[in-house]
């Protein structure tokens, strides 16, 4: 007759004691099972209807999701049509959120950070991807404060015009905030700021005829629009594509962009 040898782990053999009835051993004996690992939370519509198309914000949060939000804006009308708070609860997970949004226009995701070291957390390098309908339209982690992307469908102009989008976050002095636009080779000023009130948004479009332009922005008192007093910032985009975003500057700001 063969024997068989079996070799246990972690398993240590004693007498058993004379007043003690011997227990017969039941085999074979049942492995450990590992803990289940949580599948990415997700959130929102599995489909659009036609005529919008569906937008996913995928989060992979970093060990401090509370201090990670976002929200779109719907351009035309400076209203927040989705947003998302991270808590606690959420560090170190990954998150998506759908929504479905009108395909003929403009919005903007912005992804802001309280900390001001973006969603890169000590130990864990977190980031967020933005799709819509599918196709990768943006992503990020490494950023400060705050990240923008623009996507969707730019306003329509006549002509050769383009569409130019103009997106303000004030801080706490509002007042101190200004921008205006020249055409560069008229001199002329096409668009300027109206009165800023603090801490809001503002979102302005415009259509511009090809030409050279100087965006340029001012704090009256020299210290820009961040960080000291609130999470202040600007970004401009020219027929949906981001062509300058910042905050963090003194007195003025400027930038050059032509239109073709």
């Amino acid at each position: 007759m063969m024997e068989e040898a079996y070799t246990f782990r972690n398993i240590t053999f004693t007498d058993i004691p004379p007043s003690m009835p011997s227990v017969p051993m039941l085999w074979p004996l049942s492995a450990p099972v590992a803990s289940p690992v949580a599948s990415p939370s997700s959130i929102g519509p599995l489909e659009c209807e036609s005529g919008s198309f569906k937008v996913d914000v995928t989060m992979h949060f970093d060990e401090y999701a509370d201090e990670t939000s976002y929200k779109i804006i719907d351009t035309s009308t400076n209203a927040v049509v989705d947003e998302f708070q991270g808590t606690k609860e959420l560090s170190k997970s990954t998150l998506n959120k759908a929504s479905c949004l009108s395909s003929n226009k403009t919005y903007t995701l912005i992804v802001k950070d309280s900390y001001g070291d973006g969603m890169q957390g000590s130990a864990i390098q977190g980031s967020f991807e933005l799709k819509v309908d599918g196709v990768v339209k943006g992503s990020g982690g490494a950023f400060k404060y705050f990240e923008v992307i623009g996507f969707g469908t730019p306003r329509k102009c006549t002509g050769n015009d383009k569409s130019f989008t103009i997106l303000v976050q004030n801080d706490q002095y509002g007042a101190e905030t200004s921008y205006v636009i020249h055409n560069l080779r008229t001199g002329r000023i096409v668009a300027k700021s109206r009165a800023f009130l603090s801490s809001a948004q503002n979102i302005e479009e415009i259509c511009l005829p090809p030409d050279q332009y100087r965006f340029r922005i001012k704090d009256s008192k020299g210290d820009g629009m961040c960080c000291a007093y609130g999470i202040g910032f600007f970004a401009i985009f020219l027929n949906g594509n981001l062509v300058k975003k910042g905050g963090e500057f003194d007195y003025v700001e400027n930038t050059i962009f032509s239109v073709y």
